[in-house]
């Protein structure tokens, strides 16, 4: 995994809303979706309560 050194890493993998909103939308006018989904229908955020963010060092 060490291989290539500028491999991409992800360290911040919230859910955001304003980001969730708008993929709906474009969902939506693509078609892709036929009707919206509710974000909290989507999204279960009761695990990031007690969230404590660690250092990755690369």
């Amino acid at each position: 995994m060490e291989n290539p050194s500028d491999r991409v890493t992800y360290g911040d993998l919230r859910m955001i809303r304003s980001e969730f909103d708008e993929l709906m939308q474009l969902s939506l006018e693509a078609g892709t979706l036929k009707r919206p989904v509710a974000y909290e229908q989507y999204v279960d955020e009761s695990f990031v309560k007690a969230i404590k963010p660690v250092s990755i060092a690369l």
